[in-house]
C-alpha cells in the first residue's frame, strides 16, 4: 500500500536522521530510528536500505542481507541497495547470490558500467573467464575511461591464454593510468608468452622505475634477460634484488646465471646462501653438484649428492647437461660407436664442415675397430667412455660398473687418448650407487640438454635435425648416435642451420672450459 505524502515526508526525514547517526557511528540510535519508521511505514524502502547498512556495521550480516533484499523488493530501481548487497554477498563468499544481484541490477540499470565491472569480478572468482570478459567489455563500452575494467579484462584474457588481447587491454589501462607499476609487470608477463622479450624487458624496467621495491618485476626481468642470454645484465638485476631483499629464488637464479658465465666460485657461494635460506630445496644441491664436478671437487660433490638424495630419493638425472653460455657454441656428442659404417660417414661430414665433436665409445667396439678409434682421434675429435658392454648401469653392482668403466678407460689410453676421459652411462640411466661411484672415481658425468631422439624409428633425418635446431641454446650438449644414416644426414642439416644462426661447435671438454 502506497504511503501518503505526509507520512512519506516524515519517514524520509527520520531516515535521513538514521543515516546521520550511522555516519557518526551511533549504530543503536540509527537502528532504533529505522525500527520506528518500519513500524509505522513497513513498505518504506529507503528505511530497509538504511537498516541494512546499520545491521552490516553491527556485524549482523544475515539480517543486513535480509533488509537489503526487502529494500530491493519494494524498490527494484534503487542503485545503492544493489551496490551494498552485491558487495556484502561477495564479502561473505556468496558468489552465486552476488551474480544474481548484479544481473538484476543490470536489468534495471543496463547503462551503469559499475554493475558490469562488479559482475565481471565475481565471475572471475568462479573462473568463468569468457563471461567475465563479456562483462568487462560491456563496462568499458559504457565507461571507456575506467581503467580498472581494462586491467581486469587483461587478467581474464591471460587466464584464457589470449595473449594479444591481454596486451591490448593492459596497454589501454596504461594509457589511462600510466603510473601503476603492477600494470607494467602484467603487460610484461603477457609479452613473455609471445616471446616478445625486448618489449617485456622494457615493461618490467618501467615497473621497477616506478617502484624499485617491486621484486616480482625484478624476478621476471631477470627471466627475460636469461631468455635473451643477456647474462651480465641478469646478474646486475639479481644482485640488486638480493641487496634489498634476501629471497631464496633470487639467490637461486643468480647462481644459475653465474654458472652460465663460468664464474663457478661465485655461483657456488650464491647457491650456498640459497641453501641457508631454504635448506630443503633439492635443486640447489643438484646445481652445486654440477659445479663441483666441473671443478673436480669430488668430496664436496659427494656431500651434495648425499644431501640431494635425502630430499629426492628418486631423482635419476644428475650430471653435467650444459656447457657455459658465454657465447653461441654447442657440442655435438655421439653415443654407441664406433660403428664401422656410420662413424666413418659422420667423420666425413664433420671434416667437410670443419666441426669437432665428442664420441662416447663402447669398449667392446673399441676392441673391434681400433683403427676407426684412432682415425676419430687423429681427426681432432674428443673420445669419451660409454661403458664396455652397454649394459643398464642403473641395475648393476658397483663392482661391475667400476670394471666396465676402467676397462674402457684402459682401451682408450692404449690408443693414445691423453685428455680427461669423461663418462656417460648407457641409455642415460642412473642410480644413486652409480653416481656415488662416479664421484669416487673422480669422473665427470656428462649428460645432455637436447635429445635428438635419432634412436626412434618414427623420425626422419629432417625431424631429427629440427628437434635439435628448435631446442638448442648457448652451451647445449646435443645427444646423437653414430649408428644410422638418418643421423649422418641430420648432422649435415644441424650444422648448416646452426652455423647460419651464428653458432659454432666445440667438443665437450672445450665447451666446459
Amino acid at each position: 500500500m502506497s504511503l501518503n505524502k505526509n507520512i512519506q515526508a516524515v519517514a524520509f526525514q527520520k531516515q535521513q536522521q538514521a543515516e546521520n547517526y550511522l555516519s557518526q557511528g551511533k549504530l543503536e540510535a540509527a537502528y532504533a530510528i529505522c525500527q520506528n519508521i518500519l513500524t509505522e511505514s513497513p513498505n518504506f524502502a529507503p528505511a530497509h536500505n538504511t537498516q541494512g547498512k546499520v545491521l552490516q556495521a553491527m556485524g549482523k550480516i544475515e539480517s543486513a542481507i535480509a533488509s537489503y533484499y526487502q529494500a530491493i523488493k519494494l524498490n527494484p530501481q534503487e542503485i545503492e541497495t544493489y551496490q551494498k548487497l552485491g558487495d556484502l554477498l561477495v564479502e561473505q563468499k556468496l558468489l552465486k547470490q552476488a551474480i544474481i544481484c548484479y544481473k538484476t541490477a543490470i536489468k534495471f540499470h543496463s547503462k551503469e558500467s559499475f554493475f558490469h565491472h562488479k559482475l565481471g569480478l565475481v565471475l572471475m572468482q568462479l573462473q568463468n573467464w569468457d563471461e567475465a570478459v563479456d562483462n568487462f567489455c560491456s563496462a568499458i563500452k559504457l565507461n571507456p575511461n575506467f581503467s580498472w575494467s581494462y586491467n581486469k579484462l587483461g587478467e581474464a584474457f591471460i587466464k584464457l591464454k589470449q595473449w594479444n588481447k591481454a596486451i591490448i587491454a593492459y596497454r589501454h589501462f596504461i594509457e589511462i593510468n600510466p603510473n601503476l607499476y603492477i600494470s607494467y609487470k602484467n603487460l610484461g608477463d603477457a609479452l613473455i608468452q609471445l616471446s616478445k622479450w625486448d618489449e617485456a624487458i622494457a615493461a618490467y624496467q618501467r615497473a621497477i622505475e616506478i617502484n624499485p621495491n617491486f621484486y616480482s618485476a625484478h624476478h621476471n626481468l631477470g627471466e627475460a634477460l636469461i631468455q635473451l642470454e643477456k647474462w651480465s645484465e641478469a646478474v646486475a638485476v639479481y644482485q640488486f634484488a638480493i641487496t634489498h631483499k634476501s629471497q631464496h629464488n633470487f639467490y637461486q637464479k643468480l647462481g644459475y646465471v653465474l654458472k652460465q658465465l663460468s664464474r663457478l666460485d661465485e655461483a657456488a657461494n650464491i647457491y650456498q646462501k640459497a641453501i641457508q635460506i631454504k635448506p630443503d630445496n633439492f635443486w640447489n644441491y643438484e646445481a652445486l653438484l654440477q659445479i663441483y664436478m666441473l671443478q673436480n671437487q669430488w668430496s664436496e660433490a659427494s656431500v651434495c649428492l648425499k644431501k640431494s638424495l635425502e630430499i629426492n630419493t628418486n631423482y635419476q638425472d644428475f650430471g653435467i647437461k650444459l656447457g657455459y653460455a658465454k657465447e653461441k657454441v654447442v657440442a655435438l656428442t655421439y653415443d654407441d660407436g664406433p660403428n664401422q659404417l656410420y662413424t666413418h660417414q659422420i667423420l666425413n661430414v664433420l671434416d667437410s664442415c670443419q666441426v669437432k665433436a665428442t664420441f662416447f665409445f663402447i669398449g667392446k667396439y673399441i676392441e673391434k675397430y681400433p683403427e676407426l678409434v684412432k682415425l676419430t682421434l687423429v681427426r681432432g675429435h674428443e673420445l669419451a667412455n660409454h661403458s664396455y658392454s652397454h649394459r643398464n648401469m642403473a641395475v648393476e653392482s658397483p663392482e661391475l660398473i667400476k670394471s666396465e668403466i676402467e676397462k674402457t678407460d684402459l682401451l682408450l689410453r692404449q690408443l693414445y687418448v691423453t685428455n680427461t676421459i669423461r663418462f656417460r652411462p648407457p641409455y642415460g640411466r642412473q642410480s644413486p650407487e652409480l653416481i656415488e661411484l662416479i664421484l669416487q672415481m673422480q669422473k665427470q658425468l656428462i649428460m645432455w640438454n637436447v635429445d635428438s631422439e635419432d634412436y626412434l624409428q618414427k623420425h626422419s633425418a629432417e625431424s631429427i635435425a629440427n628437434k635439435v635446431i628448435n631446442h638448442v641454446r648457448n652451451g647445449s650438449i646435443i645427444l646423437l648416435h653414430d649408428k644410422s644414416y638418418k643421423t649422418v644426414k641430420a648432422t649435415e642439416i644441424i650444422i648448416k642451420n646452426l652455423k647460419n644462426k651464428g653458432y659454432s661447435f666445440k667438443t665437450v671438454s672445450d665447451i666446459l672450459t
